[in-house]
């Protein structure tokens, strides 16, 4: 209770009530209300305040979380441009590895299409097995080892009129 209110409670009962006396006491009781409503309002506004405090606090937050979102998705992207990177290497180094191997496979064949074996013709170590194939296709043949030779090194371009396994000519090794 307000203190005004204390005062017309107080007041003896013996005092006659004019109409000016209830005008005041009209005029008090509303002040009394107004004073009320006021305290009331104040009470929320500070309460609204509070709350308005904590938003603050939590936009905050927000915007270092955003901060930080921002910063890891520049980071994925960077990491993505990488992979990209490392794929496109990748996909080179196999493609120059398949070009090696088609490369070397290539030269082994190129290598081993001189080379004949034959079925029970002994080979010693570090023979020199081009030679001795060239002295004895030569003998066969009638023709001197270096037609021979050449004709190994180009077959495409050997324009032999010779048969080399006919009837007469098996050779049995």
């Amino acid at each position: 209770m307000t203190p005004r209110k204390q005062n017309q409670r107080t007041q003896p009962a013996a005092q006659t009530n004019t109409p000016d006396k209830l005008a005041i006491s009209e005029v008090l009781a509303k002040l009394d209300r107004i004073t009320d409503t006021i305290i009331e309002t104040n009470d929320k506004v500070k309460k609204i305040e509070e709350d308005l405090i904590g938003i603050k606090v939590e936009v905050k937050k927000i915007g270092t979380l955003e901060r930080g979102m921002n910063q890891m998705i520049d980071e994925m992207k960077h990491m993505d441009q990488k992979l990209e990177e490392v794929e496109n290497r990748i996909e080179k180094l196999e493609a120059d590895r398949d070009s090696s191997l088609d490369d070397n496979l290539w030269l082994e064949m190129k290598h081993k299409e001189k080379f004949l074996r034959f079925r029970k013709l002994p080979e010693q170590d570090n023979e020199d097995l081009m030679s001795r194939m060239v002295n004895a296709l030569a003998e066969f043949l009638g023709k001197t080892n270096k037609e021979v030779e050449q004709e190994i090194e180009n077959p495409l371009e050997t324009k032999s009129s010779t048969n080399i396994m006919t009837e007469d000519s098996k050779w049995e090794g």
